[in-house]
């Protein structure tokens, strides 16, 4: 529910709150019966920088710009991914729950993308969808899950799951083209990067070949209007490079507050109040506009400080080593395409994260959490075998 937001599909379902009542109701199942199951999960490495990052986010609070803002993000929307974080890496505990999770992702995130695309008109301009997502969050969220599709197109997998998974992950990647969003182009680039030269065990050489030919094809018949992503080859006359409001304009603002307060940051959410602050005390600003900070690290960084910054980086360091790792010394077939297409997943992810602010994402957070299991799963393989996963 919290991944793939039902209610922007079905409206009737938005007053319900549905992954607010799921994740209530999940909970008190998790109470109820697995309150005792697995204490140890919490000395693992990824959980613990997870909560010492949490901390660093309560910890800013005090000096924060706008306290009562940051203590309401902290203290009320942020502690949901903390209990979905604590009960995904306790309940899912098995190669086949892990399966069945990425499963119900990939069909989730599929939905909605489809939804987004029929429900869209080419008159409107770029793709969006939903009252979250504009065009780059959208393209954003179908990086997130389109790699993952992979795990299940091979013949181990039913016929039908190979087809609506196989249509997904064609459907993901006319969406990115379909938002026109550089950062989104950026990260599938990644994704197909890692895909291409590291996948031996997930996807063929037949189907590589096939995706080659196929995305400009697509792009020939489609109509979809290129120009804004060729803006890419000239960087140099960008908007977000040249003028008043672009990114490194923003980016330079949020350097500089880090540098100014480096042990605790502006506070959480409170880069947009930075900005506006920062203009309305420069006398030849011509925007007194607030803005975020469009890029998750400097977001991070400039609020929470270089102990947040630094446990963010570890935190997405090590999900890349373990998937790495994974996809080289599982000796399981199906826990090796976990780590191919989580490794491919979180390249796409973060390449399209740092052109967002999606630092306290929950899609962030849900590929640390499924690092922790993965890393688990492999440790219990080669413990059969006498051998030790070290992160």
């Amino acid at each position: 529910m919290a991944l793939c937001r039902p209610q922007d599909i079905i409206l009737a379902l938005a007053p319900l709150r549905p992954a607010l009542t799921m994740g209530v109701l999940t909970l008190i199942f998790f109470f109820l019966n697995y309150s005792s199951k697995n204490p140890l999960v919490f000395k693992e490495k990824q959980v613990r920088y997870f909560f010492l990052l949490f901390l660093v986010m309560i910890i800013s609070i005090p000096t924060s710009l706008y306290s009562k803002g940051s203590f309401e993000f902290v203290f009320t929307k942020y502690p949901i991914i903390v209990a979905y974080f604590v009960m995904f890496v306790i309940l899912v505990d098995s190669l086949e729950r892990i399966y069945r999770v990425l499963f119900l992702v990939c069909i989730g995130n599929g939905i909605y993308l489809a939804y987004s695309i029929l429900t869209w008109s080419s008159t409107g301009g770029r793709l969006s969808y939903g009252g979250m997502f504009d065009a780059n969050d959208l393209s954003f969220f179908a990086l997130c899950f389109i790699p993952l599709n992979l795990i299940f197109i091979s013949k181990d997998s039913k016929l039908l799951v190979r087809i609506l998974c196989l249509v997904f992950f064609f459907l993901g990647v006319a969406v990115i083209f379909l938002t026109s969003s550089r950062g989104g182009m950026l990260g599938l680039v990644m994704a197909s990067l890692v895909i291409f030269f590291r996948a031996r065990v997930s996807v063929r050489k037949q189907f590589k070949v096939i995706a080659i030919i196929s995305v400009p094809l697509f792009l020939s018949i489609s109509g979809i209007d290129t120009e804004r992503l060729e803006s890419l080859f000239s960087i140099k006359q960008d908007y977000n490079v040249t003028a008043e409001g672009g990114r490194l304009e923003l980016w330079g603002i949020g350097i500089k507050a880090m540098l100014y307060n480096p042990l605790t940051g502006v506070g959480v959410g409170c880069f947009g109040c930075l900005v506006g602050n920062e203009r309305k005390n420069d006398p030849n600003a011509v925007t007194q506009k607030w803005a975020t900070a469009h890029n998750s690290i400097i977001q991070i960084g400039t609020e929470t400080g270089v102990f947040g910054l630094m446990l963010f980086l570890m935190l997405s360091w090590n999900v890349v080593k373990i998937f790495a790792q994974v996809s080289r010394e599982a000796t399981s077939i199906r826990l090796k395409k976990i780590g191919e297409m989580g490794l491919a997943g979180f390249f796409g992810m973060f390449t399209a994260a740092f052109f967002l602010s999606q630092a306290y994402s929950i899609y962030w957070a849900f590929y640390i959490m499924f690092s922790v299991v993965v890393l688990r799963l492999l440790s219990n393989e080669l413990a059969l075998e006498g051998k030790i996963a070290k992160l």
